[in-house]
């Protein structure tokens, strides 16, 4: 009973945050209408930013994002704004080591709060660039971006051990670091598809993610407030909380949807 009290007050301040419209022609990310957000005094990290293939594939790169450190830095505003009902609630970071190199792979994200390292494979974007558009590599650059700061930002659930002990911490993590992509427009809905499972994180659990959020306003700042509440945090105890249903259950409604979709 008292962990549903503690939740109730968390959920009834979050209630009161509202966002712009994500349509508004001049927005494409979500902006806090509630002068309490105080958003304006937002702590942006210090951007170290290095391009060690400047005269190589680091070069395309140099070319789409010319202004990498403002880049970085609005893209972890956007983020928080998506993690969270306030600036004041946000895990703070303070620097970024950001770093564009080839190797194989995409991008990473090591270390924690207060400064994170990334990595941006120079050489996955030389290889993307022969399929995609300006627009396209674009998209794919801030998308990446998306998801490896929202590793920086975003809570852990707790009390159930860690990313590579527990797969239900793995798949909330990768599955929420995909659902702010998802949800900031930036993976096409033809990439959501039926099958799998909510523990397979990635684009899997981060499209239930948003999904969940149709049938509960604000439900990723709500999903997050459980990571600090629940001294054991599990998809199980999520679900009954908000739906009162199983997340067996839920899964299946959004199978059903996907089902018809796909028809």
């Amino acid at each position: 009973m008292e962990l549903r009290i503690r939740l109730f007050i968390i959920l009834l301040l979050i209630s009161t945050i509202s966002y712009s419209s994500q349509n508004d022609k001049n927005r494409s990310t979500p902006t806090q209408t509630t002068v309490d957000a105080n958003w304006k005094n937002f702590p942006y990290p210090k951007i170290n930013f290095k391009n060690e293939t400047l005269n190589g594939n680091g070069a395309l790169y140099k070319k789409l994002i010319p202004n990498p450190e403002a880049f970085i830095q609005q893209t972890c505003l956007e983020v928080c704004q998506f993690l969270y009902p306030s600036v004041d609630k946000i895990k703070r970071i303070d620097e970024i080591n950001y770093k564009v190199h080839d190797y194989k792979g995409v991008s990473g994200k090591d270390g924690s709060a207060p400064v994170i390292n990334i990595s941006f494979s120079s050489s996955y974007l030389k290889d993307i660039s022969k399929k995609m558009t300006k627009e396209e590599m674009l998209a794919e650059i801030k998308g990446v971006l998306v998801h490896e700061i929202t590793h920086g930002y975003q809570p852990e659930p707790k009390g159930i051990g860690t990313y590579f002990t527990n797969k239900e911490f793995y798949s909330f993590i990768e599955g929420e670091a995909d659902a702010v992509r998802i949800k900031a427009g930036l993976v096409p809905m033809s990439a959501r598809k039926p099958g799998g499972s909510w523990m397979d994180g990635y684009k899997t659990t981060g499209f239930f993610i948003n999904w969940l959020e149709t049938k509960e306003e604000n439900f990723m700042l709500k999903l997050n407030a459980t990571c600090n509440v629940l001294d054991k945090w599990g998809w199980e105890k999520v679900a009954q909380i908000f739906f009162n249903k199983s997340i067996e259950e839920l899964w299946q409604e959004y199978q059903d949807v996907l089902l018809k979709e796909n028809k």
